[in-house]
Formats: C-alpha cells, structure tokens, sequence
C-alpha cells in the first residue's frame, strides 16, 4: 500500500494531468476527484490503521471519523459523484460549466487537506 508521501506525490502529478487536459473535461474531471482521493487517502494513513480506507465506502466512512475532514466531505462527495457521472453514464457529456465546478470542488478538498497533509509528512510522529 501507498504511503502518504507517495500518495501526495500521486495528487500532485494527477492535479498537472488535470491542468493538461483542458481540452477534455472528461478526463480533466476524472484527474481531480482522483487528485483529491490521494490527497484524503494519504493524510488518512497518517492518522493510522482505524481510518486507512481500501474502498469508496471505506474512506467515506474514515473521513466522517476524522472531524478535521468532515468540512471536506461534502465537495468530495460532489467530485465523486461528477466524476462517476463522466466515466460511467454514457449519455453524459461533462460541459465547461461541470469541469469549472470540478476545479472549484477539488480546490477546496485541496485547500482544507492538503495542509494537514504536508504538516503531518513534515513531522511524522
């Protein structure tokens, strides 16, 4: 399994992919829930193995433990919703409107776990 630092480093590159692909916003979209699912998964394994998630409902139900993640929870819930809208509804075709709400929800995941993320890499204890 990952460590947090890896899962960090998995956000960061999936964030440049994201930006890259501004000529696909369904790929764009996909880019960012992924993004914010490694920045939650990697800060989770930092707070031990009662709150490590292996699946959706595992790590829905890890950030609804952790109280510093819950105001995360509601965009995260978005993202994902969106993203599985892109990759598993046929008939939907994800607008410059859904990849500019995509951006706003991942940048706020990013906003409130990203920190405690590098706080926690930068001394592990």
């Amino acid at each position: 399994m990952a460590q947090p630092g890896e899962h960090h480093a998995a956000a960061q590159k999936l964030a440049q992919r994201a930006a890259a692909s501004d000529a696909d916003d369904a790929w764009a979209v996909v880019f960012l829930f992924y993004c914010s699912l490694h920045l939650i998964d990697g800060y989770l394994k930092t707070k031990g193995a009662r709150f490590e998630a292996s699946n959706h409902g595992a790590r829905r139900g890890a950030i609804k433990l952790a109280p510093e993640l819950r105001q995360a929870d509601p965009a995260y819930r978005e993202l994902q919703s969106l993203s599985e809208q892109v990759r598993y509804d046929p008939c939907f075709v994800p607008t410059t409107a859904n990849l500019a709400s995509a951006r706003q929800l991942a940048e706020k995941i990013r906003s409130i776990v990203e920190p405690k993320l590098q706080h926690k890499l930068a001394s592990p204890t």
